[in-house]
């Protein structure tokens, strides 16, 4: 997944990404929620730093290249968001519902970390910690190698679902 259009020297973006990229949709089941949102966020930051060149060419390039935005624009919603829950859809996981704070960093002005986190013991729990299993490092050993030309063990029917999702086609 990538933040906006992959144009060399920009930066991803998440505001560039949900209006300028068509799969935004797949990723966000709540886009118009979410959409509404970014857009009243985009509002109060451009109210605290009017003359932020980046932030007036971002708005500027959202208003043009999306009639969605220009829209949300026009509705002058303001809204400081900080803490709620989002729901996304991941191709391969499924749907998955997480709580997120945002946390302001003091000592980079203008930044902000958002911490997502599942409830423990839920379907977005479990489907977080099967993607971490992909990125988890592989080192592999001797015996590993071995257990890997073994037949593989059945998986739960949760896991096989998805491994059934990823052999469809969209």
């Amino acid at each position: 997944m990538s933040f906006g259009p992959g144009l060399p020297g920009r930066l991803p973006n998440q505001a560039r990404y949900l209006f300028l990229d068509p799969g935004a949709g797949d990723l966000y089941p709540d886009w118009n929620a979410v959409a509404a949102t970014t857009v009243a966020m985009l509002r109060s930051e451009s109210g605290r730093n009017p003359h932020d060149r980046a932030l007036n060419e971002l708005i500027g390039e959202l208003t043009t290249g999306s009639g969605q935005f220009a829209a949300l624009w026009a509705g002058h919603d303001v809204r400081i968001h900080t803490t709620g829950t989002k729901r996304f859809h991941h191709k391969v996981a499924g749907d998955l519902s997480l709580q997120f704070e945002t946390l302001h960093l003091l000592g980079d002005e203008g930044q902000t970390l958002f911490t997502f986190t599942a409830e423990p013991g839920s379907a977005s729990a479990s489907a977080l910690a099967f993607l971490a299993s992909w990125a988890a490092p592989s080192s592999t050993t001797d015996a590993e190698e071995e257990a890997a030309k073994a037949p593989a063990p059945r998986h739960s029917p949760s896991i096989q679902a998805l491994e059934k999702a990823e052999q469809e086609p969209d």
